[in-house]
């Protein structure tokens, strides 16, 4: 839409040219601030049946994968809002672009 004829001219003139891009192979997103804590649920679950591997004196305490070192590596990114990435695909020649949205 446009209320300047020079504007809707020039819109119009690019309707039929076509883009130099190939069509992307791959396009993915992931909005982190809104999976945050079904992630953190979720890796709590997944974890739980080693739960029972208490601290008992003498022994080190071993992370568990997902609820405590995929969950801290969540916590550090929390700065980011959601992320896109897109892959295109010419040939032998692969590209990716990938953009991160900041929450600060």
């Amino acid at each position: 839409m446009a209320d300047d004829p020079s504007i809707m001219e020039a819109m119009l003139a690019n309707l039929n040219q076509k883009s130099e891009k190939s069509p992307a192979v791959f396009i993915a997103g992931f909005n982190h601030q809104n999976e945050r804590d079904n992630f953190k649920r979720f890796s709590g679950t997944v974890d739980r049946p080693n739960k029972s591997q208490g601290n008992y004196p003498g022994t080190q305490h071993q992370p568990q994968f997902f609820s405590e070192n995929a969950a801290s590596l969540s916590s550090t990114l929390a700065g980011v809002s959601a992320e896109n990435i897109i892959v295109h695909a010419e040939g032998s020649r692969v590209t990716q672009t990938v953009t991160y949205e900041w929450s600060q």
